[in-house]
């Protein structure tokens, strides 16, 4: 069985007007941060890029 890597994630806001490049390493990434920093969306929009339907609170929608 193969699997999937994800090299590279660019995530772009248009309300703040900029954009982060995210670069994944082979192995097991750890995504660490404060409350509220974006980690859940991060995930989420990772799922969301492969066409799973995603549960969002009403904050997330904010985003």
């Amino acid at each position: 069985m193969k699997r999937l890597l994800i090299e590279k994630l660019i995530v772009i806001s248009d309300n703040e007007q900029k954009s982060k490049e995210i670069n994944f390493e082979k192995g097991l990434n750890i995504i660490i941060g404060k409350n509220k920093t974006g980690k859940s969306s991060l995930i989420k929009s990772i799922f969301y890029a492969f066409g799973c339907e995603v549960k969002m609170e009403a904050d997330w929608k904010k985003i």
